[in-house]
């Protein structure tokens, strides 16, 4: 056994131009791997291996090898990917072609496969049996070397399988509908268990530059292989979703009723054999030696038998045959829908619409409620104003002041409050408190507001997109931004018990609602951010 960093390999798989397959275990988790190591002496294989190592660590599907790790130990490069059944699409095709029944799922799980990388617009420019893994019938795109971004411009590849290359990739020119016309040299091969094109360079390049026969194949996939394998990239399908929709309709095609044997034999109707019926076979007229034509006092009518030898017997007339029309294909008739009302779809919409009606009334509340607490605070802050007699208005010193009785209201009679009699004090002269009270006014205490503390929030994401940073807005215009790093978010500093929405980086759409000095564990799943 040969130990490579922290993965021992335990056996040799494959050995492969591009990195050879090992089977091997992680030393410390016992965990087995698919180890591909890249040869020491070969930097052009190293960059290519590295580049599919990071599309098949990024792009996740069922139908794509999964990257785990990378290894980068004494000069050598190795890239680590799950543990999955090692047998090729071509090492299975040398056995004979798939079964009908294996060839549809097959062919549609490698197009959903195909699908997840074009999604990310990534091109895959070399599928072929070699680059697919078998897996007990589910494939598994187990290479992506010489993938390339569409868009950007850069050159497609030029050393990939050439019995799969489309022909515009000889010139230059990659888009979608090359990987279309490879998938479509799969699928004849998975009928017929043989390449389409074979040969040398050369003869594949100039068998290419028509279209192949495809007489040998079903006549249901003759139409949707022969628009795959176009010489023009135009004439092909324009991208793989519609190839998608052409394999779907083949899975599920219209109900067609066919005439069995048995079932156009009972249109024909029976064939009768006419009846001959009993005849009296006429005598036949002779005639004379001189031309005349015998009396019926002739010897010929006398009825004597004739003298002369009878007429040799006729061949029995062939019976009429009966040959009916071809039975006509009628149509079936399709029942009426039904013009009811269907409560469940109505039922799902109402809910649909109540549950939405809910979510904005909680939402308008939440707003209503942090802008009353806003309220609430600016005006505990706010002065409370006087509704003393501003000096300028006051009565002249020693003039006794009247207060405004209230106004009884009409038809009542109100009992007069007794008040004593206030002495009235000479000029400069302060009135002596009551008994049990201090002689010095009580000032107001000072306004100080309360300190507020400080906390911190943590928040852990997890889900199927993580974003890269967070940012926070709160209660009373306080902002912040903090990085995502191993999926948690930290902010410090911030008021205790505030409230913030958090928006993803590049997600303005979605916000979930956190409070300051406590910890969040939040889910991010495409447009949606739920916190807990």
């Amino acid at each position: 056994m040969e130990l490579l960093d922290r993965y021992e390999l335990d056996r040799l798989l494959r050995a492969d131009p591009g990195g050879d397959w090992w089977l091997a275990h992680h030393t410390s988790l016992g965990s087995q791997h698919l180890v591909r190591v890249c040869p020491a002496d070969a930097p052009a294989e190293r960059a290519e291996l590295a580049h599919s190592v990071k599309i098949q660590a990024k792009i996740l599907h069922p139908n794509l090898l999964r990257a785990t790790d990378t290894v980068d130990s004494a000069g050598r490069f190795a890239a680590v990917y799950d543990k999955v059944p090692t047998l090729t699409l071509a090492e299975r095709l040398q056995n004979g072609p798939l079964a009908p029944t294996e060839i549809l799922p097959f062919f549609r799980a490698l197009l959903s496969g195909v699908e997840a990388l074009h999604s990310q617009a990534t091109l895959h420019l070399d599928l072929s049996p070699a680059r697919i893994f078998w897996c007990d019938g589910n494939p598994k795109i187990a290479d992506c070397r010489y993938a390339r971004h569409e868009g950007l411009g850069s050159p497609p590849p030029r050393s990939g399988n050439p019995a799969y290359m489309a022909p515009e990739l000889l010139a230059g020119q990659a888009d979608a509908r090359a990987d279309i016309y490879a998938l479509g040299c799969i699928a004849y091969e998975l009928h017929t268990g043989v390449p389409l094109f074979r040969g040398s360079p050369t003869a594949i390049a100039e068998a290419r530059r028509v279209v192949p026969e495809l007489s040998s194949l079903p006549p249901s996939w003759i139409t949707l292989l022969d628009r795959c394998l176009r010489p023009d990239p135009a004439a092909r399908y324009p991208h793989l979703q519609n190839l998608i929709r052409a394999v779907d309709e083949l899975r599920s095609p219209r109900a067609v009723p066919v005439l069995v044997q048995e079932e156009a034999d009972l249109l024909i109707p029976p064939v009768v054999a006419p009846v001959a019926r009993n005849r009296t076979p006429a005598a036949p007229v002779r005639t004379t030696s001189g031309g005349e034509t015998p009396s019926l006092a002739s010897p010929a009518f006398s009825g004597q038998a004739p003298t002369a030898p009878p007429a040799p017997p006729r061949p029995p007339e062939p019976l009429p045959t009966y040959n009916p029309p071809p039975p006509r294909y009628v149509a079936p008739v399709e029942e009426e829908e039904e013009t009811g009302i269907r409560w469940v779809p109505v039922l799902g919409i109402l809910a649909v619409l109540t549950m939405g009606l809910v979510t904005c009334m909680g939402i308008a509340g939440a707003f209503w409620y942090y802008q009353q607490q806003e309220k609430l605070a600016v005006g505990e802050k706010a002065a409370v104003p006087s509704t003393d007699i501003a000096p300028s208005e006051a009565a002249p010193e020693g003039t006794p002041v009247a207060k405004a009785e209230p106004t009884p209201a009409p038809g009542s009679n109100p009992t007069p409050e007794v008040r004593p009699k206030k002495k009235q004090l000479p000029p400069g002269e302060v009135a002596p408190a009551p008994a049990g009270t201090s002689a010095t006014p009580a000032s107001p205490p000072p306004s100080e507001e309360p300190a507020t503390a400080t906390g911190n929030l943590k928040i852990e994401f997890w889900g199927e997109l993580l974003p890269n940073a967070v940012e926070a807005t709160c209660r009373g215009g306080y902002r912040a931004r903090s990085p995502v790093a191993d999926g948690i978010a930290r902010f410090e500093g911030m008021p205790m018990g505030i409230d913030c929405l958090i928006f993803p980086k590049g997600a303005a759409t979605t916000a979930a609602s956190v409070r300051a000095g406590r910890d969040y564990k939040c889910e991010v799943r495409g447009s949606t951010t739920r916190c807990q």
